[in-house]
């Protein structure tokens, strides 16, 4: 398409433009109104199409006569980058959204001819295009584009008129001119080719259906017998045979099926069918079909894995023997797993897999069990045969695929399983795990009856030999939680036995509230205790006869107390510091209690506060049982089975000793870690150095305008995907562009510093104005920033010269009631409609102004719902009073 462009292009090159002969008594043409649309697709005035590919517009003459001189002013683009090819139909039916094309037979009359484009206005990029002779009763059809030497999207701007005033391909007084109509031209880079496969049936071809973003109107997109100039070719479809790409197919609008689409061969049974969208020769996205995919461009992925709070791979903390369990009754589940690897110069993102949810018999689940996904449900319909079903999943940027997997009314070891699936770059089916047949492939899940298995006491959590302190004779509460095996409230009615090894009173049995308990002791000591006592509780469920209570094996905990005067903390020296310079963590940081929750694992520090760390009173004594707030933004503290993000608080045992405490952050540069207790306070300060690899995002700082004469900065900030600061050390990794006017006082470095920047400045001079763009690119996997390879990270921001565009204030409204009436009020409407409803049907409307306008409406007694739309958009909305 784009040579056919070309050649035409210097075909009318090389035409040498009429001179205009002005002579007066032209005569005045007999038309009365001009119309110009779309000759194809959705009529409107915006219109968008593909650089490099054709855009026919029609247009009419109301009243017209055959050598009226209809003319069309072209803004967007030289002469000299214009072509234009036009014709006088009366095979076109229509225009716009209810546009026919007839092409029975494709007479003289309906042969395109090359159009005559003088040039008007090159400074300003305006031309004007003269189509073939204008015939009475019939459309002029013209096809606009734009020649090799346009690479960027492109906007042009037509309006058509008769010249028969001044014969100059101006628009001047008197002549009469249409509404215009502008056609984007969009970049092949910008265009995103999307194909669906329609159903497939054995014989019949199989059909990919093409979508394309940006608003693209595809129905231009067609063969020269359906009306176009010439036949479109930038967009194609790969079709993939058992995952095997075929040469490419063009994709053009069919005027009997009304689709964009192109077909393969007809479909062969056993055979599995995909599509890949092209766009101008570039792999765009992929579809698949049935239970197989078509993302041809997977080379490897990770393993897949199932999530959730109902999920657990069982341990011996938990009861049974499954190797995966899920929790009976209702929840929900995400199976997931990444593609890790892919063809050269494709894309981790927009790879279709495939999930399959499958019954692990026959008759494996419940006869009320339903399990969704993707807006499929599962269900055991049939005792006689295993019911499955399957999702296409979309990779997202980091080429995860994820599928949420809700399910009611699982039943005790009722089992499913799970697996993904894709087809390789090799073309077989790929099962995720491996495979060969679903009834052993992927995960298998067994529902599991909720069952408490650990009481929780968090004190304890974050260090196993804390301690509570109470005064001799006094008081105090010991909080408890009980977790079932998927760290959720146990399915049940539970109660605590509690004891003690000391003289202590403690009320017994105690009811469990939605799985939580508090433990009253009224300490009875005649002496103190610093090594304390033992308070155990022991977890008992009710029987299903509702009366009697029985233990659960193993379900206990024991908490210490501490008996003697209670102090709090003027002093904390801390342990040693296990690395002063800790690598950035590098991974998402996971708060929590992990005694809680049962199916996670805590995370291990980059760096420790050794153990040891110890809290003492104004007297220089040990305080028992001191609370330790260890705290820094963005740092996670880590002790024993506890995790905090930016705080941690820490329990300490009888000598107010403190566990070892890990320490780990994304965040470069230095930190101080401050520890309190009471009073008493201490810091340790980290530094932590920026990552050499893994740009994932950068942050620009610019000026959104700055006036001329002053000095442009701009600064580009990359980070990893954890929020790290990354300092390139490779030189090539790093790209910045900068386009628009001034001069750029220093190199642009080519690689971030240790603060992860690259800065650069601009003198402007004081004449300069227009819109300077920056463009920052990272090299991606490869480090090398100029071979533009698809998972390079870019950014980019727009500067505008001069004074910053005023924004008009938006507009507003109010309403109140009165008397028989009610008022409405709009302000910053100027030649806005305002459209007054109540109770949602239409009621008044009156034009606004750009001052605070008011009107009074007449109304019946009672309250009334008032709507207020300006210029289209809702303002306000108020129930308003009449009296």
């Amino acid at each position: 398409m784009s040579k056919n462009l070309t050649r035409k292009g210097l075909a009318l090159g090389a035409v040498v433009a009429l001179g205009s002969t002005l002579f007066a008594g032209t005569p005045a043409s007999a038309a009365t109104a001009i119309s110009l649309d779309t000759a194809f697709g959705t009529s409107g005035t915006t219109q968008n199409g593909v650089l490099g590919e054709y855009f026919t517009l029609a247009s009419s003459l109301t009243g017209g006569t055959s050598g009226d001189k209809l003319k069309f002013k072209v803004e967007g683009a030289t002469a000299a980058n214009l072509v234009a090819t036009s014709r006088s139909t009366v095979s076109l039916t229509a225009t716009g959204a209810a546009g026919s094309y007839t092409a029975a037979s494709v007479a003289a009359v309906d042969t395109y001819a090359a159009s005559t484009i003088p040039v008007v206005d090159n400074n300003a990029k305006v031309a004007a295009v003269i189509p073939v002779a204008y015939v009475a009763g019939q459309y002029t059809q013209v096809a606009f584009g734009l020649g090799a030497a346009v690479t960027d999207t492109t906007t042009l701007k037509i309006t058509p008129f008769i010249d028969n005033g001044v014969t100059d391909n101006l628009i001047t007084a008197g002549e009469l001119t249409g509404t215009p109509v502008s056609i984007t031209f969009h970049k092949p880079s910008t265009i995103t080719a999307t194909p669906t496969l329609s159903s497939i049936t054995t014989g019949s071809a199989v059909t990919a259906v093409v979508a394309l973003n940006n608003g693209i109107n595809v129905e231009q997109l067609r063969l020269q017998a359906n009306g176009a100039p010439v036949d479109a070719s930038k967009i194609g479809v790969k079709f993939l045979y058992n995952g095997v790409a075929q040469a490419e197919t063009a994709v053009r609008w069919n005027t009997t099926d009304k689709a964009f689409q192109a077909t393969a061969e007809n479909a062969v049974t056993g055979k599995i069918y995909g599509a890949t969208g092209v766009v101008d020769g570039t792999d765009s996205v992929s579809a698949g079909s049935g239970t197989s995919s078509s993302a041809t461009n997977i080379t490897a992925t990770s393993a897949l894995s199932v999530s959730g709070a109902q999920y657990r791979a069982t341990d011996s903390a938990a009861p049974g023997t499954t190797t995966q369990v899920v929790r009976a009754g209702a929840g929900t589940i995400t199976a997931e797993f990444d593609v890790t690897t892919v063809a050269a110069t494709k894309l981790k993102s927009g790879q279709k897999v495939s999930f399959t949810v499958v019954e692990d018999g026959v008759d494996s689940l419940d006869a009320g069990a339903s399990v969704t996904a993707g807006g499929k449900t599962l269900t055991n319909s049939s005792t006689l045969t295993r019911q499955s079903i399957t999702v296409d999943v979309t990779t997202d940027k980091d080429g995860n695929a994820a599928l949420p997997i809700s399910y009611t009314g699982l039943k005790n070891n009722n089992t499913l399983r799970v697996f993904g699936s894709y087809i390789a770059s090799g073309g077989a089916l790929t099962t995720v795990p491996a495979s060969s047949t679903v009834a052993s492939g992927g995960f298998l899940l067994t529902g599991e009856d909720s069952l408490a298995v650990k009481l929780v006491n968090e004190d304890k959590s974050g260090n196993a030999a804390a301690v509570s302190r109470v005064a001799k004779g006094g008081t105090l509460s010991l909080p408890f939680v009980l977790v079932d095996q998927f760290g959720m409230t146990p399915v049940g009615t539970y109660r605590a036995t509690v004891t003690n090894a000391g003289n202590a009173s403690i009320t017994s049995p105690i009811a469990l509230v939605d799985g939580k308990m508090s433990v009253s002791v009224k300490d009875n000591s005649t002496a103190d205790n610093n090594a304390g006592y033992a308070v155990t509780a022991q977890i008992q469920k009710l029987g299903t006869n509702g009366v009697t209570y029985t233990d659960v094996s193993g379900v206990t905990e024991s908490h210490t107390v501490s008996v003697g005067a209670v102090t709090t903390g003027s002093t904390i020296t801390l342990g040693a510091l296990g690395s002063a310079t800790p690598a950035a963590a590098s991974a998402t940081l996971k708060p929590g209690n992990f005694d809680i929750l049962q199916n996670k694992t805590i995370q291990v520090g980059t760096t420790t506060i050794a153990s040891g760390s110890v809290v003492t009173g104004p007297t220089g004594a040990a305080v028992a049982g001191a609370k330790v707030t260890f705290s820094a933004k963005g740092v996670l503290f880590i002790s024993n089975n506890v995790a905090g993000l930016d705080s941690l608080t820490v329990t300490a045992n009888e000598n107010g000793v403190l566990p070892a405490i890990g320490i780990m952050t994304n965040t470069v540069g230095k930190t101080t870690i401050t520890a309190t207790s009471g009073s008493g306070s201490a810091t340790a300060t980290i530094t932590v150095a920026a990552v050499a690899t893994g740009g994932y995002s950068w942050t620009i700082t610019a000026p959104t305008s700055i006036l001329p004469g002053q000095t442009l900065k701009v600064t580009g900030v990359l980070k990893d995907a954890y929020g790290s600061l990354v300092n390139t050390l490779d030189a090539d990794s790093i790209s910045v562009v900068y386009t628009g006017p001034g001069y750029v006082t220093t190199t642009i470095a080519k690689g971030t510093d240790a603060d992860g920047a690259v800065s650069f400045s601009v003198l402007l001079g004081a004449a300069d104005s227009g819109t300077a763009t920056v463009k920052f690119t990272y090299g991606g996997a490869d480090l090398i920033a100029a071979d533009t390879v698809v998972d390079d990270v870019v950014a980019t921001a727009s500067i505008i010269i001069g004074a910053a565009p005023v924004t008009a204030p938006a507009a507003t409204a109010a309403v109140s009631g009165s008397t028989g009436k009610f008022y409405v009020s709009a302000t910053n409407a100027a030649a806005k409609k305002v459209v007054v409803k109540v109770a949602g049907k239409f009621f008044s409307s009156f034009t606004g102004t750009a001052a605070k306008k008011t009107v009074a409406l007449k109304a019946p007694k009672g309250k009334h719902k008032v709507t207020v739309f300006v210029g289209g958009k809702l303002v306000t909305t108020k129930t308003i009073t009449v009296k």
